[in-house]
């Protein structure tokens, strides 16, 4: 029943998550992009240029871009992935198209828009991630591209797509200079995204003792894609032998860890430090060291 609670607990805290980032989101586009005509890039980015155009509703243009991305995310990214995503992209209408329309705007130096926009949009869009949730259009995307080829972080990606989007931006607005402050805009956002979501190259390294560790190790590969080592161990104290797991994850899977840990066995013991450098398979090559 513990374990049980505990579940409902960090859903409902993966949700007000997705929510909180999503209005962050919006804050960052309603508040300094679309004032200043910079496309923030993703289906937002579309709904700026469309907006602009047309006077359509930005949130209005981003939900019908999702509708048949959100099809394509429950085949590769899973129900779960879906039910999130429907939440942010319905948050994502509502913040900026009802609550935060009559909000007052920044209308000023274009390059101060663009840092702002682009530190809240990153951290927005690192919250979202970090709960396992999704803003929905190209970053649904990005999710699956990161997934086919995880050696590359997900700002990366977002920089391709988004690269594209302010092309069609600066056509559309037809200045060269709303491009380059939607660049501007995109590589802090992305910066940000990176910072938060891996800090850096470095990872951390678990020492975890508990009643099953193979369950816990073939629980740990099938949710994170991570190997595990057993390694035979005694207590001093008790002369028990114990079978201690190790393992090895990113940053931004760390929390994921712990919280699989804790759902499994709640007497678990794990110990964790910094990993300054990981060469091998799933993560830098030794090839790239090189």
């Amino acid at each position: 029943m513990i374990n049980k609670n505990n579940k409902y607990v960090s859903i409902v805290i993966d949700y007000l998550a997705t929510i909180f980032g999503t209005a962050i989101l919006c804050m960052g586009i309603h508040l300094f992009a679309a004032p200043n005509n910079i496309a923030p890039g993703g289906a937002s980015g579309i709904g700026t240029i469309i907006n602009f155009l047309f006077d359509t509703p930005i949130g209005l243009v981003v939900n019908l871009i999702n509708i048949p991305l959100l099809l394509l995310s429950i085949k590769f990214l899973g129900k779960k992935f879906f039910i999130r995503t429907i939440v942010s992209t319905l948050s994502f209408s509502f913040f900026i198209d009802v609550l935060f329309k009559d909000f007052p705007v920044y209308r000023g130096d274009p390059i101060l828009a663009s840092v702002f926009g682009g530190l809240l949009m990153g951290l927005a869009t690192s919250i979202i991630f970090m709960r396992e949730g999704s803003t929905g259009g190209t970053d649904i995307t990005n999710r699956i591209l990161q997934q086919k080829f995880p050696r590359f972080k997900i700002g990366f990606f977002v920089l391709v797509t988004d690269g594209i989007i302010i092309t069609i931006a600066g056509i559309v607005y037809k200045n060269i200079e709303n491009s380059l402050y939607s660049i501007i805009l995109i590589f802090v956002a992305t910066r940000v995204i990176d910072f938060v979501l891996y800090g850096s190259d470095k990872g951390k390294m678990a020492l975890i003792v508990c009643k099953n560790p193979e369950g816990l190790g073939d629980k740990i590969i099938s949710l994170l894609n991570r190997g595990c080592t057993i390694i035979d161990a005694k207590g001093l104290y008790s002369k028990e032998k114990r079978d201690i797991v190790m393992c090895v994850v990113r940053k931004n899977q760390f929390y994921k860890l712990k919280r699989i840990v804790h759902d499994f066995d709640e007497t678990a013991f794990m110990i964790s430090s910094d990993a300054d450098e990981i060469l091998g398979q799933g993560f830098k090559s030794f090839k790239d060291k090189k």
